[in-house]
């Protein structure tokens, strides 16, 4: 379990939202998927590649799961749902 899969499940039973931290989820994967071959292959760093764009993955995640949480908590304090 990678600390973005722990961000995002600690999240659900918080605000019982499942969609948020599976899109921030699919984005560090996406991220990853095209970041690897780019970092490994074409500027040849190897090992280094890969842990750089998973590093840049887990940033992004955490940082989608932490604005999402920002945008329904602030949507809350004014009696909202956010959808």
């Amino acid at each position: 379990m990678s600390s973005c899969d722990g961000c995002a499940a600690a999240y659900v039973p918080l605000r019982s939202d499942t969609r948020a931290p599976f899109y921030a989820s699919l984005l560090a994967n996406i991220a990853n998927i095209l970041l690897e071959p780019l970092l490994i292959f074409t500027c040849g760093w190897g090992v280094m590649g890969a842990a750089g764009a998973i590093a840049i993955a887990q940033v992004s995640c955490t940082q989608g799961a932490c604005s999402a949480a920002r945008r329904q908590g602030a949507s809350e304090q004014r009696g909202q749902r956010a959808d």
